[in-house]
């Protein structure tokens, strides 16, 4: 029992010495700087102003040119009668003046089998192009309300980030 008592404690000692030997000293800053490396917490931090960024970038998705089609069929069986449209149109925001632009082409075709009402052709096609562009002129000078969004995000930003969160 002696030498069991004496290998238990010299191991004892032994495993507590050394880590004592081997640790190096940690300073508080090297300490915080691991810290800030690996904690979740810190991560996520620094993910959260990058998603703001983000978020206020996406404001500026009004800027982009927005696409819009339509197309449709009909048929009546009463008048025997066949109806196609086919739409399609660009429309476009443009931040530095507030005006609107936007592009359109329709064809429309109708066709009857049967002229029940005489002097009516038996085909009707339709093609048309629009054109129009529409700028304020008091309101939304110089686009300021299209951009009113953006800049406040920014605005907010910046004040959160100055008061609430510090830069790691």
């Amino acid at each position: 029992m002696n030498g069991f008592k004496c290998i238990s404690v010299s191991l004892l000692i032994i495993f507590a010495v050394s880590p004592m030997v081997y640790s190096q000293e940690l300073s508080l800053d090297d300490y915080l700087d691991r810290l800030k490396q690996t904690h979740p917490l810190f991560e996520k931090e620094n993910l959260n102003s990058q998603i703001e960024e983000q978020a206020r970038q996406s404001l500026r998705g009004t800027r982009d040119w927005n696409i819009s089609s339509l197309a449709t069929y009909s048929h009546s069986e009463m008048d025997n009668s066949n109806s196609l449209l086919i739409n399609g149109g660009l429309q476009r925001l443009f931040w530095k003046t507030g005006g609107v632009f936007n592009a359109s082409y329709t064809f429309n075709r109708f066709d009857r089998d049967d002229a029940l009402i005489f002097g009516l052709p038996d085909s009707y096609y339709q093609n048309r192009f629009m054109f129009s562009y529409s700028h304020p002129l008091l309101q939304n000078r110089n686009g300021f309300l299209n951009r009113l969004f953006y800049r406040r995000k920014a605005f907010e930003d910046e004040i959160f980030n100055k008061t609430v969160l510090p830069k790691f």
